[in-house]
């Protein structure tokens, strides 16, 4: 059974802009993440929907 959001996890993300202006996002706790994108709302929406199935299938970590 996944753990549940009960649980306590920090996350650290790193945001890095880009030379061609595309902002990238990576995190050390979360594995298989890396996105970009040269739109910053679109970038933090699907941050979380990755997040969220990331930590789910990596980690087995339920996330709501």
């Amino acid at each position: 059974m996944p753990s549940t959001a009960d649980d306590n996890l920090d996350l650290v993300f790193h945001f890095h802009r880009k030379n061609d202006g595309r902002i990238s996002v990576k995190s050390p706790g979360v594995p298989g993440l890396f996105l970009a994108s040269d739109d910053l709302p679109a970038l933090a929406r699907d941050l979380n929907v990755a997040v969220r199935d990331l930590l789910y299938y990596n980690k087995d970590i339920a996330v709501d």
